[in-house]
């Protein structure tokens, strides 16, 4: 994990300054850091299955973007932010030192997350490379064979608002939870406005377990 080189400190430092209100920190909410409260959080909201919900792991990198980029700020707002490496999580004990805060790296926590599970979930892996796919399913798998856990290859870019075969695998899963495997912002995007009409449910944008699983 990336520590944090004092080039990027500086470029955060007047941030750290900003006064913190309640469980918000750099403009946007971290609701729970620890490892038992984000896994209990998320469980609860499965369950819950009111609209869709979206999941962002946050590095470094998408945390800068957010100081600088006010519309994918405002993107986040509505997101459940999860930070994802040591560099975020330095930050964040700076502003807030009484947390308990930890990296919940998606490659390790998303596993957790469905051990955690203690009943069946219907769970949709969707992404562009089936063979991504299936490392991943099979990886889940191992963790949590309780689960039913189904993928779906994009062939195409990923959807609009159109009706696409996601219509259909979310038809025919009745999906609990969504995991994307984005290739960018841009697609991660386009596949939250999608969900946000047809999804009740979680949506966790978590490529890095894609790639984790597709290397080994």
């Amino acid at each position: 994990m990336p520590a944090v080189r004092p080039q990027m400190a500086a470029s955060v430092s007047p941030v750290l300054a900003v006064r913190q209100d309640g469980r918000r920190a750099f403009g946007l909410s971290f609701p729970t850091l620890g490892w038992a409260d984000s896994l209990a959080m998320l469980e609860a909201a499965a369950e819950l299955r009111v609209g869709c919900r979206a999941v962002t792991f946050l590095t470094l990198s998408g945390l800068l973007r957010a100081l600088i980029n006010p519309l994918y700020r405002a993107r986040l707002g509505g997101h459940v932010l999860l930070p994802a490496d040591r560099a975020v999580t330095v930050l964040l004990r700076l502003v807030r030192p009484r947390a308990a805060i930890a990296s919940l790296t998606p490659d390790r926590f998303v596993p957790s997350l469905l051990t955690f599970m203690d009943h069946r979930r219907r769970i949709l892996l969707i992404g562009a490379d089936r063979s991504r796919l299936e490392a991943a399913r099979r990886r889940l798998k191992a963790h949590a064979p309780w689960h039913d856990i189904s993928t779906l290859a994009m062939t195409g870019p990923f959807p609009g608002r159109a009706a696409s075969p996601l219509d259909a695998a979310l038809e025919a899963t009745a999906a609990d939870m969504v995991i994307a495997d984005a290739r960018d912002e841009a697609e991660e995007r386009r596949l939250e406005d999608f969900l946000a009409f047809r999804h009740d449910g979680l949506l966790l944008l978590a490529s890095e377990i894609f790639r984790a699983a597709g290397n080994n």
